[in-house]
């Protein structure tokens, strides 16, 4: 496809790029590398059209772009510079060199570059440009560097000196959450990782799903409002998923937990006194319900069960038959609250979450618990599946590799155990103020009725009709 056929791209503005691209997916190596040969402003436009909306495109690269614009003045030079170095700033590509012939002698060639990040007056905003922000890195003179010095320096700096970074933030939680009472633990993680670079977080919290991909390049929920550029991060719990990676840059895996089945709980008889013997139960309450404990028994009891959307893709990507079939039976929901209720109250439904989700809504929600500490629903004791989260931005974000490498460390400096240790203490003292919230609106403790008395009384009449028989004469 010729760059003439293509459509103009970067006079369009941040809140309407267009689809990430237009090409499907192929996985062939991303190029480290891109020389780029052009006679005028002009022609870059179209070929950056065709080159950054196809999948070979890989903003981390190297640019070296050669524009042979031979003019009188180098103010002309000057300002395609800039248009070409904000062109692609656009899409996240900033390790660029230019070089122009020099005006007026045209063996020679300028070599420039700018600076994206200099806080604190510029901070990488989507609203800033390389305009009167050149920097002359080298000056080529008959086919000699002039400077020994590198072409191509880092461009994100260790201090950003204050700088905000927009985050999308959905609220999941206990990852992620608007209100300050709750744990917020994603939060914490991604706040202290900003903090390393000096940087501070604006938080737009959505309630909204992640997002699907409609069609190629093109997506729903929150994705959607990343790719319009209204932040630069997204995050809340979100799992890691094939066509994620494919479209978005993504961090390294952060806070990797598991995740539980809950199902109902087995309907037996919590009302039995302690001077009753089972066997008086069994002879008065006969049904004590199987309590399921496996997947394979959720599926033959015919209950519905379901999550998330995102975590049905996790049973249609495995390899397992039996996780397919699960997939093809899988309920989405909304509202993971309102689903344990159904589990643990209407005991119609069997819900895959979490253990940390599971431990939030089960210290916020009463219905979860009776006065006794016990829960009304039942987990499975074998994980399903063991996954972590992640961090999603554009393709490129420049930060992006830093931050995997920060979260790294801390993984490695028990951040992440320190985490989960603060959340289950926070989460215990909780769900013991629920507790005690509960045991002062009702009591389980009652005065003896004939109720409590009845396996009592029924050994009674039983003891009394076997003595009476032994009375009778014999006839």
């Amino acid at each position: 496809m010729s760059p003439g056929k293509e459509v103009e791209i970067c006079d369009l503005d941040n809140k309407h790029l267009g689809v990430l691209h237009v090409d499907t997916f192929v996985a062939i190596p991303s190029a480290n590398y891109f020389i780029i040969i052009i006679d005028s402003y002009t022609d870059f436009s179209f070929l950056a059209s065709k080159l950054i909306r196809s999948r070979s495109w890989n903003p981390f690269a190297k640019f070296i772009i050669l524009l042979f614009n031979y003019v009188q003045n180098d103010k002309i030079n000057i300002e395609y510079v800039e248009k070409v170095l904000s062109c692609l700033f656009k899409y996240n590509a900033v390790n660029i060199v230019i070089a122009v012939p020099q005006a007026r002698n045209f063996r020679n060639a300028i070599i420039y570059s700018w600076r994206p990040y200099d806080p604190p007056k510029y901070c990488g905003y989507f609203n800033e440009t390389a305009k009167d922000r050149l920097v002359k890195t080298n000056l080529c003179e008959r086919g000699m560097l002039k400077y020994n010095t590198l072409i191509f320096e880092d461009k994100i700096p260790h201090d950003m000196n204050g700088c905000v970074m927009e985050v999308l933030a959905l609220q999941r939680q206990p990852f992620i959450s608007e209100s300050e009472q709750n744990a917020s633990i994603e939060k914490v993680m991604i706040d202290r990782v900003l903090r390393r670079f000096k940087m501070k977080a604006h938080y737009h919290f959505l309630e909204e799903i992640r997002g699907e991909r409609e069609n190629v390049g093109e997506w729903n929920g929150a994705l959607k409002q990343l790719s319009a550029k209204n932040g630069h991060l997204l995050l809340g719990g979100i799992f890691p998923d094939f066509d994620v990676h494919e479209d978005f840059e993504t961090s390294t895996t952060y806070l990797a937990g598991c995740l539980y089945l809950g199902c109902p709980e087995s309907c037996q008889n919590s009302s039995v006194a302690a001077y009753q013997t089972k066997l008086f139960d069994v002879l008065t309450r006969p049904s004590y319900d199987y309590q399921m404990k496996t997947v394979q028994e959720l599926v033959d009891s015919g209950i519905k069960f379901g999550g998330f959307g995102v975590l049905r893709d996790l049973f249609y990507n495995s390899s397992d038959p039996f996780d397919n079939l699960i997939g093809e039976k899988w309920v989405s929901i909304e509202n993971i609250t309102e689903a344990l209720i159904d589990v643990a109250v209407h005991r119609n439904f069997s819900v895959l979450c979490s253990r940390l989700e599971l431990s939030h809504i089960s210290a916020v929600t009463p219905q979860l618990s009776d006065t006794t500490g016990n829960y009304n629903y039942f987990t499975f004791p074998d994980n399903v599946f063991s996954v972590p989260i992640e961090t999603i931005a554009l393709r490129g974000f420049p930060f992006m590799l830093k931050f995997s490498t920060t979260i790294t460390l801390f993984k490695q400096s028990g951040i992440n155990e320190a985490l989960r240790y603060q959340f289950k203490e926070f989460t215990e003292r909780r769900r013991a103020r629920q507790l005690r919230d509960l045991l002062k609106e009702k009591s389980d403790v009652s005065p003896l009725s004939a109720k409590h008395l009845q396996g009592g009384f029924f050994a009674l009449f039983l003891g009394m009709l076997v003595a009476f028989s032994f009375l009778l004469p014999k006839s």
